[in-house]
């Protein structure tokens, strides 16, 4: 019952290291645009609703779980992308990549990039701090008592964030592969940033 929803739902899924923290940068960065159900497991049928109500769906991979039915479990939307975050346990990421990967888009670490030997593939973005081969990467990072501010690059762009608190390194880590996120859904960047500057909070 899950899964046929899941094929008319847009799925991300986040492993790594800072996955809490990415997920909680890419749920606030999508559900002003979007209907968001985020998760730290796989959804089960206690989450029908929740699903069925969402267009956008966040799981954190959980390390208790098969790969291989993490696998099969995302090969049942037809728009699955899958964050890799900086992690020790690439095994396990190498586990659930296996197979064709035509219908993933990959959002990747720089340097995971590069160990998975899967920058060839067309749908990746990769993203690191002071990387700048990586797609989007973070430059000029400079922490107050009550403020942290940075500039993420891309392309030919740069967009400078303000955060009225300060970060731990993790959380400016984790910004990146939030803001990957928002180019894929075709989110305006400079209103992202408007809203970390006016809205983001403490809570995580």
């Amino acid at each position: 019952m899950i899964g046929t929803i899941l094929k008319r739902k847009k799925v991300i899924f986040i492993a790594g290291d800072r996955k809490r923290e990415t997920a909680y940068f890419a749920n606030f960065v999508l559900k002003d645009s979007f209907t968001v159900f985020s998760s730290d497991k796989m959804p089960s049928i206690f989450d029908f609703f929740s699903v069925l109500k969402s267009s956008v769906i966040i799981i954190e991979d959980n390390d208790s779980e098969d790969p291989l039915k993490v696998k099969n479990f995302l090969e049942l939307s037809r728009f699955c992308i899958f964050v890799v975050t900086e992690t020790e346990e690439k095994a396990r990421i190498r586990k659930i990549l296996q197979g064709p990967l035509e219908k993933l888009i990959l959002v990747l670490d720089f340097s995971i990039a590069r160990k998975l030997k899967k920058r060839k593939k067309k749908d990746v973005l990769t993203f690191g701090i002071d990387r700048k081969r990586a797609a989007f990467y973070i430059t000029d990072i400079h922490q107050r008592e009550k403020e942290t501010n940075f500039k993420v690059n891309y392309g030919a762009n740069t967009i400078p964030f303000w955060v009225k608190e300060k970060l731990k390194n993790k959380e400016i880590y984790a910004v990146l592969p939030a803001l990957c996120l928002a180019k894929i859904f075709k989110l305006n960047l400079a209103n992202v940033s408007h809203r970390i500057r006016e809205e983001l909070t403490s809570g995580r």
